[in-house]
């Protein structure tokens, strides 16, 4: 009977061991869920942080590129190896923006005067041109 006894206890302890595994596993479970709803939300938010940035900074380079084309339609289009292009004098002195019809950038450069600046963006343009034609000519024999 005593060793009956003894068995009972040895096995009501184990039963209290493996519940008490059983809930240390439960808790671990559950703060791991935790911890990973709260680094999905985290980088839900920081994904949606940059990409408001990004929209923002779209916006503000939209809105800047499209005041200086109404700037630069003030002015008429002077071409140079059959690319138009733009001259409007900057904020600062000795400044200048150009843009040409061979892409949507506007560049800035130094000069000062206008005849500068237009030979400063005629040179870019040539620049630009011979580096795009420089594997279409052919060689002299």
């Amino acid at each position: 009977m005593i060793q009956h006894r003894r068995l009972k206890r040895e096995r009501w302890q184990q039963e209290l061991q493996i519940e008490e595994q059983k809930w240390k596993h439960e808790l671990k479970r559950e703060v791991a869920k935790r911890v990973h709803d709260r680094s999905a939300e985290f980088h839900s938010y920081t994904n949606k942080a940059a990409i408001d940035g990004a929209n923002l900074a779209q916006h503000w380079l939209r809105k800047e590129t499209i005041e200086l084309r109404r700037l630069f339609l003030r002015y008429e289009a002077m071409k140079h190896r059959g690319v138009e292009y733009y001259i409007a004098q900057g904020v600062e002195a000795g400044t200048w923006k150009f843009s040409t019809s061979m892409n949507d950038k506007i560049g800035t450069l130094r000069g000062k005067s206008k005849q500068q600046a237009v030979e400063a963006v005629q040179r870019t343009i040539d620049k630009t041109l011979d580096r795009r034609n420089r594997g279409l000519v052919k060689p002299r024999e």
